[in-house]
């Protein structure tokens, strides 16, 4: 019988996956299993190995413990338990959301302030 955890970390494969724009079939080839293995760790009703684990987050080019937290929303909300770690690394998900961002910024001028701002929020100076 599937555990709270397996369904919780099945359910942040399956979010991690869709965020990254994979679909089943493409995710699935990627980590060497098949559909339906993907499905039953998705939706719980298979445990996840290490192994396993690794070649997830490999595949997703994020941490594996990102498998364990729900970074989508802002309360930064717990997964069955799991403590969120400090990590202080933007998520793939807010990358993709800044590059979009970013890219969408035409004046060049523009884009050079915004650099110039992300570095002193971060605690760096402007170059």
């Amino acid at each position: 019988m599937p555990s709270k955890m397996d369904k919780s970390i099945g359910a942040r494969i399956r979010q991690c996956r869709e965020n990254a724009g994979l679909s089943p079939q493409q995710f699935a080839a990627k980590i060497g299993v098949t559909v339906p293995v993907l499905n039953a760790f998705e939706d719980g009703g298979k445990r996840v190995n290490a192994a396993t684990l690794m070649a997830i987050a490999h595949a997703l080019a994020i941490k594996m413990s990102e498998l364990f937290v729900d970074r989508e929303h802002s309360e930064r909300r717990e997964l069955s338990g799991f403590a969120e770690p400090s990590t202080g690394y933007a998520t793939p998900v807010e990358i993709r959301r800044l590059v979009k961002a970013f890219d969408g910024i035409g004046d060049v001028e523009s884009r050079d302030r915004l650099i110039e701002l992300a570095e002193m929020l971060a605690g760096g100076r402007p170059h």
